[in-house]
């Protein structure tokens, strides 16, 4: 049944009637279908580029319906004047957007295109890239939004941390599908994360926030900036303006140079000179502060190993304080 909905878009055709009917009768089925059986044919989807025409069906075809349950709620679903579309529509058009973005990131960021390019192919499950993964991060991005949707007094919308929500409704597809744990969590972190840049440009982050920032990212940064501003590409209510979106790509740019300036400098302590130097013993404080020091370092605060280590005993004894 999912091979039909692939077929009828990838060869320009369309449904036989007796095929249709099938579908309608038997979609319910798709359940008891083994959750690999169904992520290899849906993920043959998502490694297209144009997917979002198919799962425009959602609000029609009960397969899509029994396979993506979480997303049935966002359709018609009303948002702020920030948006020009519902939920359901909004998520349709940011995959559309991420599909342009990734045809083209050298237009869009011409220093690091060939770098986001490479780091979009990397396989994270089985033959499947991360930028199959990131369209259906797309996909559910917003899915949170029907477990958090509010009005204030004045009649203004909210979706407070729609993107937990969102994260949990990703996660629990992922474990019907039997994705592997490292497909899971980043799907997971990428939709939790997607909202950080906006909300850490709204605050006008300090420089040491930016590189804290930067760091909590971590290996999704790229993934959340290329998903993100999809999002913002398709985001084009009143409330809106060309302006914000140039300021969001240079904010995007300004991240991506520190990430592969980050990935270009080696780090100044691990966690065996702690281990040995310390005498901290393995455990959480060893990575808690290795983070810590990691951040001062990009953020220009300490530029050698004597000084991180300095800096190491310091947060050590703090810790130990405060236990």
């Amino acid at each position: 049944m999912v091979r039909a909905l692939r077929f009828r878009h990838t060869l320009g055709m369309d449904y036989e009637e007796r095929t249709l009917n099938h579908m309608k009768k038997y979609a319910a089925l798709i359940s008891k279908v083994p959750g690999e059986r169904a992520a290899k044919e849906l993920m043959e989807i998502f490694m297209l580029s144009g997917s979002s025409k198919m799962f425009a069906e959602l609000e029609f075809n009960p397969v899509l319906q029994h396979l993506f349950p979480e997303l049935l709620p966002t359709i018609g679903l009303e948002q702020n004047a920030y948006h020009h579309l519902d939920v359901w529509s909004h998520s349709l058009l940011t995959l559309d957007e991420l599909d342009n973005i990734l045809a083209d990131p050298v237009g869009i960021y011409p220093d690091f295109g060939a770098e986001i390019l490479e780091h979009t192919q990397e396989t994270l499950q089985d033959i499947w890239p991360r930028d199959a993964f990131l369209r259906l991060a797309a996909l559910y991005h917003d899915t949170g939004k029907a477990q958090t949707f509010s009005r204030d007094d004045s009649g203004r919308i909210h979706f407070y941390r729609h993107e937990i929500e969102s994260s949990q409704a990703i996660r629990d597809l992922a474990v019907r599908l039997r994705f592997s744990k490292k497909a899971s969590d980043f799907l997971a972190a990428v939709l939790e994360k997607h909202m950080t840049i906006l909300l850490s440009m709204k605050q006008m982050p300090a420089p040491r926030n930016f590189t804290r920032m930067l760091h909590g990212l971590g290996n999704e940064l790229v993934d959340v900036v290329l998903l993100s501003l999809a999002d913002r590409e398709a985001t084009r209510g009143p409330m809106t303006s060309s302006e914000n979106l140039r300021k969001y790509k240079e904010f995007c740019h300004g991240l991506l140079a520190e990430y592969y300036r980050a990935k270009e400098t080696p780090a100044l302590l691990d966690g065996g000179d702690l281990i040995s130097e310390l005498s901290i013993p393995q455990g959480p404080m060893v990575g808690e502060i290795l983070d810590e020091v990691r951040v001062a370092q990009l953020a220009g605060e300490v530029e050698s190993k004597a000084e991180a280590m300095e800096l190491a005993r310091s947060l050590m004894l703090t810790k130990r304080g405060a236990e």
